[in-house]
């Protein structure tokens, strides 16, 4: 993670469902604070972790595989089923032009196992249930990304969005720094 050298100036909350929801205008310095109310993104980023989030840092580095992103996408979880905005936590895995697949909980892009640099916690398929470990060859659109979560069985991510992909403008900023939780001491 990346040195930070500019202050915290926008708080932004997520909710225990994963969303996100802002408090607050927008910093001059680029940076959002947001905390993890999830396991969505475990072992990576504990529960009650602060997440610096970078809203500038896509303007002069390109989208990179493995990224951790906050992005946002549209839900029908609004009154009445209307669409609502929510902002997601999760790992770029695959960018536009390239074939995604998921095969008893390995990453295959373009056919070949990806070499994933961090730990992830696999899915454990539980009879009739939707299997999570396990999905057919999605070709991403130019211009898109495909996210995982870490926590591959504990979240929502492409692999249960429709559409699957999200485009790369909707992304809010780039996670540059992961600040554990604060435990009180054991009595």
């Amino acid at each position: 993670m990346t040195m930070l050298r500019r202050t915290f100036t926008n708080t932004v909350l997520m909710a225990s469902s994963g969303a996100l929801a802002s408090q607050g205008s927008g910093g001059k310095d680029g940076l959002r604070r947001l905390v993890a109310k999830t396991g969505s993104m475990l072992p990576a980023i504990p529960i009650d972790a602060i997440l610096v989030v970078d809203t500038d840092w896509y303007q002069t580095h390109p989208v990179a595989r493995f990224d951790i992103v906050s992005v946002v996408r549209s839900t029908p979880l609004g009154a009445k089923h209307q669409p609502v905005a929510n902002q997601v936590v999760a790992r770029v895995i695959a960018l536009g032009g390239e074939t995604v697949a998921l095969q008893d909980n390995t990453v295959y892009i373009d056919g070949r196992p990806l070499d994933e640099p961090m730990r992830t916690l696999p899915c454990t398929e539980i009879e009739g249930s939707l299997s999570c470990g396990t999905m057919t060859p999605l070709r991403v659109p130019a211009g898109e990304i495909f996210l995982l979560a870490d926590n591959r069985g504990g979240s929502e991510d492409s692999r249960l969005w429709q559409p699957q992909t999200i485009a790369a403008a909707a992304i809010v900023g780039k996670v540059t720094d992961i600040v554990p939780p604060v435990r009180p001491p054991p009595n």
